[in-house]
């Protein structure tokens, strides 16, 4: 009888994003590279060189965002690198509604203010293409690349909308939480 070996998944930059991607992952081996070319096993703590570590998916969760635009340079590199080793790409990072890579896995993360829990699952059906849904915890909804990208960014949109919002209730409110609780009052 053959044995099925465990899939490894690398995750390319552990800031805030790649750690919560940990938390989502199940029965998958997990290793993690941040600055350098080494990478940690979190697992085992073993360290092994970058082209030493034979990940089948490589989880791309590098900055994308610079003053306010949206710079894929460096997820286009870890997509090439990636795809040379034979791994499949899954980017975690913001991109471009005209974003021109499409046989990719984009799995974008969405971070509250609170609590750094993310709120929503939402992936585009490449990674139900390729499998690698069936490593990362239930209650994944499955888009295009296109309308997972309109996911992202107009929810990154709604919740400036409202971080404004309040702001600007607080900039005119003599009691501010009184005022909130009753504008939040409105079930609408």
């Amino acid at each position: 009888m053959k044995t099925q070996s465990i899939k490894k998944a690398l995750i390319i930059g552990f800031g805030h994003v790649g750690q919560s991607t940990v938390k989502y992952l199940k029965d998958i081996e997990v290793w993690v590279k941040d600055k350098e070319d080494e990478c940690k096993n979190l697992r085992t703590d073993e360290t092994k060189k970058v082209e030493d570590v034979k990940a089948d998916y490589w989880i791309i969760c590098v900055p994308g965002v610079r003053d306010g635009k949206i710079n894929t340079d460096l997820v286009e590199e870890y997509i090439c690198k990636a795809e040379s080793c034979g791994a499949e790409p899954i980017v975690r990072t913001t991109l471009p509604l005209d974003y021109k890579w499409k046989n990719i896995t984009y799995w974008p993360s969405f971070v509250t203010d609170y609590d750094t829990e993310e709120q929503r699952l939402v992936m585009s059906s490449r990674g139900y293409e390729n499998g690698f849904c069936k490593y990362v915890t239930d209650g994944i909804m499955f888009l295009s690349l296109h309308d997972t990208t309109v996911v992202k960014l107009f929810s990154n949109g709604y919740l400036a909308t409202r971080a404004e919002f309040f702001n600007k209730v607080a900039d005119f409110s003599e009691n501010v939480p009184a005022v909130i609780n009753a504008i939040c009052a409105d079930r609408r």
